[in-house]
């Protein structure tokens, strides 16, 4: 930059940013020499992208190998904070002298139905352009983006109000004994910054030990792209979010623990797929050890790879002792009652048609009765939701921006008309659903 003794961008919040919010911010820019300055634009870009070689765990190529993509834009936005041309700029027009520092402000709106930004596969970004003498430049600033997921709106397959108390099939070490684990909580749906509670109890009537003994938050992507033909392959990668270690277990014993907590950080919410074809996010209580087990059923391992560390580029080998699935949101879920807000809704909405001449103000006050949790107290406030998490560091904001690190992982094929040829298969379709079998990467 030569010319330009500063040309940044400034935020006024550093974010993350909810969908629907506002983002904020100047344009500083300080010149060194005199220049002709014909514009100065902000442009908004959020887009989706994933690429990965079939076995190549996503990073390596292959001519052998089929490549699998697809893409998505999810908001293209520009304004133009400085023109020569006055009609088109947000502030009064002035000549730029050198040596002053001048501030551009700029705002834009996010999309209410924005998906979550997620390690390199959904990404956001602002970008500065400075038009002069017949030369650009430009200045970028990523920014992360998460969806602003009320738990009270959610319509999908949990039972968010369900308290969870669930017993594992019996699960055994080489035919050495069976091993029972239960985990229970008192609800399935949570709000980034709340403190999950679990109770566990793990019955060891092996004649092995138990190591490393682990209740676990996990967090289960899977991307999804396309190859030649239609098919599609799907990548799942699991990363642990947050753990607490309950120690080790020796045959004949039991483990009881009242307060497993774990606090919940800045998450990716759940329900992305409802926004972004490329990707699915799905959240998981888990009891885990480091003790190889088989299922006492099938007779299969009942190991799972998951990527821990602070960046998640180490993988560890895991057996599941009991898992359930939870939803994350953004807005926490008032008490339980409001679980019966939409059939209660939809009989208010009956009872207006059939009486349309009933007063408003009678129809607030019963609105009121059948809702407080929604309506607030009787002086109008707001039902508080889950308390924030603490500001973010850069640690908070990892599985945001990170770059896959394809350890070892699991992919899964999708497609294979009668006819020879693959089918390309509708993202809707319930082959597609995250519950599908998964095969091991070569």
């Amino acid at each position: 930059m030569g010319k330009l003794d500063i040309f940044e961008i400034k935020l006024e919040a550093g974010g993350p940013f909810l969908s629907g919010g506002v983002i904020n911010g100047d344009v500083l820019l300080r010149l060194k020499k005199d220049i002709d300055i014909a514009r100065v634009a902000v442009y908004l870009y959020g887009g989706g992208q994933v690429e990965f070689v079939d076995g190549s765990g996503g990073n390596a190529a292959s001519s052998s190998r089929p490549t699998y993509e697809d893409h998505e834009t999810y908001v293209r936005l520009a304004q133009i904070v400085y023109s020569k041309n006055s009609s088109h700029q947000t502030g009064p027009l002035r000549r730029i002298c050198r040596n002053e520092l001048y501030k551009f402000k700029f705002e834009f709106r996010l999309p209410a139905d924005l998906p979550s930004s997620f390690m390199t596969v959904v990404f956001y970004k602002l970008t500065a352009f400075l038009d002069c003498g017949g030369k650009s430049h430009e200045t970028t600033v990523p920014i992360v983006v998460i969806n602003d997921l009320d738990l009270n709106r959610y319509r999908g397959r949990v039972a968010l109000a369900e308290p969870i108390d669930v017993w594992s099939p019996a699960r055994s070490r080489s035919d050495t004994g069976l091993i029972s684990a239960r985990l229970v909580a008192n609800k399935r749906g949570y709000a980034i910054g709340e403190t999950l509670t679990m109770q566990v109890e793990i019955y060891n009537n092996s004649r092995a030990k138990l190591e490393n003994i682990n209740a676990c938050l996990v967090q289960k992507g899977v991307m999804k792209a396309y190859g030649a033909g239609g098919l599609q392959l799907r990548r799942v990668q699991r990363l642990l979010v947050k753990n607490l270690c309950l120690g080790r277990l020796r045959n004949a014993e039991r483990l009881l623990v009242d307060d497993a907590k774990l606090a919940l950080p800045w998450l990716v919410t759940s329900e992305v797929e409802r926004s972004s074809r490329l990707i699915e996010i799905e959240y998981y209580l888990q009891l885990t050890s480091s003790t190889p087990l088989i299922s006492a059923v099938t007779g299969a391992p009942l190991s799972q790879i998951v990527c821990v560390g602070p960046d998640y580029r180490k993988s560890e080998v895991v057996s599941v002792l009991a898992e359930e699935q939870i939803v994350i949101g953004m807005r926490a879920l008032r008490e339980p009652a409001v679980a019966m807000e939409t059939d209660q809704q939809q009989s208010q909405q009956q009872q207006q048609q059939q009486q349309p001449n009933q007063p408003l103000q009678q129809l607030q006050q019963q609105q009121q009765q059948l809702y407080p949790s929604i309506n607030g107290a009787a002086g109008g406030s707001a039902v508080p939701t889950a308390p924030p998490p603490p500001p973010p560091d850069g640690t908070d904001l990892t599985m945001f921006t990170m770059i896959p690190s394809a350890p070892p992982s699991y992919d899964e094929a999708i497609g294979g008309g009668g006819n020879g040829h693959p089918e390309k298969v509708p993202l809707s379709s319930p082959t597609d659903s995250g519950d599908s079998p998964e095969r091991e990467a070569n």
